[in-house]
């Protein structure tokens, strides 16, 4: 695994009807009993927040139609899932009135969650890195075309979810760990939640040595790959699971809205025009939240940033201002808790930022590494994003 970026996996939406929908399902019944594939069912209730999405009454629903079933045809030793999803909801024209009950109906749609590396005979752990997405989507029509005839081609299907990926080979385990200890001192900057994921509450459980950044239709996921892999152990191949020592990957996950919003924004007319142009989307999504969330300036201990500080062209009073911040940061081990004490302090948030980008043009983090890591220097992950793959 060598530093890269690309796209590990997307997922694609198209909406059918139901006669097609039972046409569908037989055939995917058939395909998996002759060629002794999985086809895995699945239901689930409708959480109230799915519930509200569609209507505002959200009580006395009846159970036997609040679900979303599927029907998931495994094949992901080809790198692609099939996924027949039928899910109850509400009229979004439905105005509010206790007294008319809800008005119900069925949605139908057929779901391609793609893996575009193994499509192309790559490594299943690997991210796709080529431009090459017309061969990307000629392989799944191909692959589709023998499981169904019904079903339907990448080139009028719908883009739904894509997630980016930036793998990082570090010199060690400790400085994956420091990476992560420091990343998690950024707690809801930005208009970005930090969220945690225990079991139960997400499919995808991160394991010890992760973060997970949201913010609206965007998500960001950085963790230790070798932990990620330890945790599925049984899922991967042991030299598979030792190869993945030293990286820490960063994944960067876009959901529909902020598709809809860049396919707009760049003029891309379909699914097609929007994977050709994800590499440059990648780089470009990378280097601005990471930006964005984790400023600009290399990471340095406490004692060596206030060396370079006191080593600097500027004023004593600006000195002085600069070394509160980083005091403070380190002292509230968060950088929101360190601006909080800063304002306690009489400082304005105007002049915090200012400070903060007097920090970036020292090149140094308002952030700074842990006394007990021993470690004096470690480069922004922006550098790593802007060196040529």
């Amino acid at each position: 695994m060598n530093n890269k970026i690309g796209i590990h996996t997307f997922n694609t939406s198209f909406d059918i009807s139901e006669i097609i929908y039972d046409d569908i399902l037989r055939q995917l019944f058939e395909y998996a009993s002759v060629n002794k594939c999985r086809l895995i069912p699945d239901k689930k209730e409708l959480t109230k927040k799915q519930i509200r999405r569609f209507l505002n009454i959200a009580d006395k629903i009846d159970n036997d139609w609040n679900y979303n079933r599927s029907w998931t045809l495994d094949l992901r030793q080809r790198g692609l899932n099939i996924v027949l999803q039928e899910m109850a909801i509400f009229d979004k024209e439905h105005k509010r009135n206790k007294d008319i009950k809800p008005v119900k109906f069925v949605n139908y749609c057929i779901r391609y969650i793609v893996n575009p590396a193994q499509i192309m005979g790559g490594d299943y752990y690997n991210i796709y890195t080529e431009n090459h997405f017309i061969d990307v989507c000629n392989r799944i029509d191909e692959i589709t075309a023998s499981v169904c005839e019904l079903l339907p081609s990448m080139h009028d299907i719908y883009l739904r979810r894509i997630d980016f990926c930036r793998d990082i080979t570090l010199d060690s385990q400790k400085h994956i760990d420091t990476y992560i200890e420091i990343l998690q001192k950024y707690q809801k900057h930005k208009r970005f939640r930090l969220l945690w994921l225990p079991a139960g509450n997400n499919r995808r459980v991160l394991p010890m040595g992760s973060m997970t950044l949201q913010r609206g239709a965007t998500m960001l996921y950085i963790y230790d790959k070798f932990y990620e892999m330890w945790s599925k152990r049984s899922h991967y191949p042991a030299e598979d699971i030792f190869k993945s020592e030293g990286i820490l990957r960063l994944e960067l996950r876009i959901y529909n809205d902020k598709i809809y919003y860049e396919k707009k924004k760049r003029g891309l007319e379909n699914t097609l025009d929007f994977l050709n142009e994800s590499m440059k989307l990648a780089r470009h999504f990378f280097g601005y939240y990471l930006k964005i969330l984790f400023c600009e300036g290399d990471y340095y201990s406490y004692d060596r940033a206030n060396e370079i500080i006191e080593n600097s062209r500027h004023t004593e009073k600006t000195k002085a201002k600069l070394k509160t911040l980083l005091e403070c940061i380190s002292d509230r081990h968060s950088i929101n808790g360190g601006i909080n004490a800063m304002i306690e302090c009489g400082y304005k948030a105007y002049q915090i930022n200012y400070a903060i980008n007097q920090l970036n043009e020292l090149n140094v983090n308002p952030v700074t590494i842990s006394r007990r890591t021993n470690i004096e220097y470690l480069p922004n992950l922006l550098r790593y994003i802007n060196a040529m793959d």
